[in-house]
């Protein structure tokens, strides 16, 4: 076993005056100790990676009290540990070293590549270089670099012994590894990093001889684990090496810690690509939950008037900016939102932030539980909320901008094909179909009934993919996360309450997960709808289950945010990712009812009296009244965002599942995923074969009015604007 008193590899490592025993390290000033004062060397410091110059000599103080196993020397907090000579160098060669480290994983893990040219810095006899030289084989090269020419002449005995030759010896310093600027593409310390006497002028150094895209990985003994026999001054936690190395003057960015060795984690930070300039991003949740009571509720052909909510509602708010982009997103609890909301949403945030509103996407969820903010069927809008919610969506943008702060971007897909179910099925043979206007021409009925024995089969398929944006601050703590899966909504809501519905749950879950809940943490968990116009929560194959209220909710925002972790545990954050985002209006055609359709309307509901109406005929009739003012064509705004290789594209409609996945299937982006609900709010957007098929989704009403081309149209468009956003450049 390790004796405590000692740090192994580090035992005989380098960058120290020190060659042997644990004594004071000679360039310490004056002759006496005093608490906390700052270092009183020259104060030079090679040139940094950026242009801020920082007096290294600042960074340090002496402390007379202080772990006997240390040097009095302390940087950033931390006490810089004393270290041993070369004399110990039989103890990096000992037979039971892959055991009790795992070598052959930690050089693993590097990822490694043929041709690449990497330092081994304080290689000592060198064990760990070999299996580097191995890695990038014999058109790669190594950098052996220690400090003890002792050990430089055991490692080149061995060279010379196995006739390796990718290897070059490196004398360096206590300041500086003596590495020509951007030569390497990684550097390696193992266990030696709490050793340098002058931490600030080596990560300098080491930065500066990074190829941009590079990589330094720290690996330090674990001190966040009690089980890590070792020193306490021998060991680093992950957040003090985070600390140290992401210092704005050096120019390295956390890329991420793997944590599969038995005693150490490897912490690797990047080189800045040259003139990036690092994504930052903030969010925000702002609470829409409504201030008056009783208030009208969407999702229903009959009005519902909530008396409370169950749980608040929000306009969960993201901002990203690299420098050159910015572009902001919104995803409200609400059944859907007309356009006019979201344009003076979008104008008091631009104002404001200096976020164009074109690179602002706004959308509604679809939860049923929410209060009326479009007209649609025998629900109204409540002015007031109106005017609130605008307000209150303006005011989350605004604040999440006010929060950015450096960060970095991940995307993945987890699958959930559980909770994603086709709501439109054929009937069997025989099963006669009525419409709201007395014709028999659908082929399809939506929602059928579960184990109702007239159902054949569903009408088209479904897409069990749970995309998602993860976004985390510069030292990997979560920020954000986006995600979006093709679930209508789930309910189970009593009526007469609001509630965000499963896309709140999901929030909730998410944070839970990713252990960023609580009441003062910024996370932003966001849920968006998905291409879902046909899909919804049911199996209708299946004999119904019991569920109590709110019980369904929980099981699918736990079993979809289960389904983004697991994917989420495989993504890599890049935090210069190229940002991207285009906007294009497209004029749209709207299916008018005609002179007979008002006329029969009319006697209908003259027929019926003053409303509510219970029947579905007299509902439709007096959807087609109100539609027989609408315009001949409408406008719609479409949008392509391109974060990284990620695609989002954006619908005003309730768009049905084939096309979301041809987008998928025929972006150049990958993955890409289409938020519904968008910018505005356009009723149904069916595909002309669902069209052909009829059925409640293309029923002429303010919930499905648009032209049968205007699929096509839209899926168009989108395609067009992923080729536009895929084309931009990253920074180099």
């Amino acid at each position: 076993m390790r004796d405590k008193t000692s740090c192994p590899r580090a035992a005989t490592l380098l960058f120290s005056f020190v060659l042997i025993g644990f004594c004071a390290p000679a360039t310490m000033p004056g002759p006496a100790f005093a608490d906390d004062l700052p270092a009183q060397g020259n104060g030079s410091v090679a040139e940094s990676t950026s242009d801020n110059r920082v007096d290294a000599s600042a960074l340090y103080v002496f402390k007379k009290e202080h772990d006997p196993n240390g040097i009095g020397k302390f940087y950033m907090g931390r006490e810089i540990a004393h270290v041993m000579g070369y004399q110990a160098a039989n103890w990096l060669e000992r037979s039971e070293r892959e055991e009790e480290e795992r070598l052959s994983l930690l050089v693993k893990s590097l990822g490694l590549k043929p041709g690449m040219t990497v330092a081994d810095v304080g290689a000592g006899s060198g064990v760990i270089t070999l299996m580097m030289a191995e890695s990038v084989g014999p058109e790669g090269k190594v950098m052996a670099v220690d400090i003890q020419e002792e050990m430089l002449s055991l490692l080149d005995k061995k060279l010379k012994r196995r006739k390796i030759d990718n290897v070059e010896l490196v004398l360096g310093t206590a300041r500086s590894p003596n590495l020509k600027p951007n030569s390497i593409d990684l550097a390696l310390m193992v266990d030696v990093y709490h050793e340098f006497e002058h931490p600030h002028e080596m990560t300098t150094e080491l930065a500066r001889a990074l190829r941009p895209g590079g990589q330094i990985v720290f690996v330090e003994y674990r001190k966040e684990d009690p089980k890590v026999a070792i020193k306490e001054v021998h060991k680093m936690t992950e957040a003090q090496v985070k600390r140290e190395a992401g210092r704005p003057e050096f120019g390295l960015f956390w890329k991420k810690t793997i944590g599969a060795l038995p005693l150490q984690h490897m912490v690797f930070f990047e080189k800045a690509p040259r003139d990036a300039t690092p994504i930052r991003a903030g969010a925000f949740a702002m609470d829409t939950t409504p201030l008056k009571f009783p208030i009208s509720l969407n999702g229903n052909m009959r009005d519902v008037q909530a008396m409370s909510a169950h749980d608040p509602i929000h306009a969960r708010c993201l901002v990203l900016d690299d420098g050159r982009t910015k572009i902001a997103f919104a995803v409200c609890d609400s059944c859907m939102i007309p356009r006019e909301i979201f344009d003076e949403a979008k104008e008091i945030a631009s104002k404001k932030t200096g976020i164009p509103v074109e690179h602002m996407l706004m959308s509604a969820t679809h939860a049923h539980s929410c209060p009326t903010v479009a007209g649609v069927f025998q629900s109204e809008p409540d002015q007031e909320y109106r005017k609130f919610l605008a307000a209150r969506i303006a005011e989350g943008i605004i604040t999440a901008h006010s929060r950015l702060e450096p960060a970095r971007v991940g995307w993945g897909v987890g699958r959930d094909a559980g909770n994603v179910h086709n709501r439109r099925w054929f009937m069997k043979p025989g099963t006669k179909l009525v419409d709201p206007f007395g014709k028999e021409t659908d082929q399809v009925k939506m929602n059928p009934g579960q184990a109702n024995p007239a159902n054949d089969k569903p009408s088209g398929p479904t897409d069990p993919e749970v995309c998602f944006l993860s976004v985390q601050a510069a030292d990997g703590r979560p920020l954000a996360f986006l995600a979006n899966y093709s679930l209508h909504y789930v309910g189970g809501v009593p009526g007469g309450q609001v509630s965000a519905d499963y896309f709140g749950e999901f929030a909730n879950r998410i944070a839970m997960r990713l252990k960023s809940a609580g009441k003062d943490n910024p996370f932003v968990g966001i849920m968006s709808n998905g291409t879902s116009g046909n899909i919804n929560n049911i199996d209708f194959s299946a004999t119904p289950m019991k569920r109590e209220p709110f019980e369904q909710i929980i099981r699918v925002a736990t079993s979809v945010s289960e389904a983004a972790f697991e994917a989420y545990a495989e993504v890599e954050h890049d935090p210069f990712a190229t940002l991207a985002m285009a906007e294009r209006e497209v004029e749209l055609g709207v299916r008018l009812p005609s002179e007979d359709d008002v006329g029969y309307a009319k006697r209908l509901l003259e027929k019926a009296g003053a409303g509510p109406y219970n029947g579905m005929p007299e509902v439709y009739a007096r959807e087609t009244l109100l539609m027989k003012e609408y315009p001949k064509t409408v406008k719609a705004r479409l949008q392509a965002i391109r974060i990284g290789e990620l695609g989002i594209v954006s619908s005003p409609c309730e768009t049905f599942v084939e096309t979301g996945l041809a987008i998928k299937k025929e972006s150049p982006l990958k993955p890409t995923f289409t938020i519904d609900l968008a910018n505005g709010y356009n009723g149904y957007l069916p595909t002309p074969e669902h069209h052909k098929l009829g059925g409640y989704e293309t029923w002429r009403a303010r919930s499905s009015y648009l032209d049968a081309d205007a699929e096509p149209k839209i899926r168009t468009t989108l395609l067009e604007l992923l080729k536009e956003v895929a084309a931009t450049k990253k920074a180099d």
